[in-house]
């Protein structure tokens, strides 16, 4: 007699990603209050730290760091990488800033290099759209959940 193999769709039960929540649960919930009593340039003034923050995942075994929010002109001195703080500059500026958006969506924009400026690879003043690290690796985990099926 055949041994059959039965297989089931995946659930969110399964843990087929796992993510490390990047913020604390009271601050979450400190979110969802700030979010309805604060206007829009107020909230995303408070936390907008959390757009350089790094997510960690777990993919098949693997550790996976999602960072979206960095400069995407190869061209620039600051492709690809991570937010910074120059705490050795008078008036402490950083690698990035959160430009006004022109056209309703949030963009971060590179700033000249304090340290060595106008030497060697420049910046070139780039702007790229903002996406939230968060919100990708669980549309990771939605989108892998939905494409997979378990034995059992």
């Amino acid at each position: 007699m055949s041994k059959r193999n039965f297989k089931r769709l995946s659930t969110f039960d399964d843990k087929v990603v796992q993510i490390e929540t990047p913020i604390h649960e009271d601050e979450i919930h400190n979110r969802q209050n700030d979010y309805s009593l604060l206007p829009p340039q107020q909230f995303a003034k408070k936390y907008r730290s959390l757009l350089f923050q790094p997510v960690k995942i777990t993919y098949k075994g693997k550790p996976f760091e999602i960072n979206t929010n960095h400069c995407l002109d190869p061209y620039c001195k600051w492709f690809g990488l991570p937010q910074r703080k120059f705490d050795d500059v008078k008036g402490k500026p950083h690698r990035y800033f959160i430009g006004s958006p022109k056209d309703g969506k949030q963009r971060i924009n590179c700033n000249d290099d304090p340290i060595n400026h106008g030497k060697g690879q420049l910046t070139l003043n780039c702007s790229t759209p903002t996406a939230s690290n968060w919100s990708l690796a669980e549309e990771i985990l939605r989108l892998e959940t939905l494409n997979r099926t378990q034995s059992f």
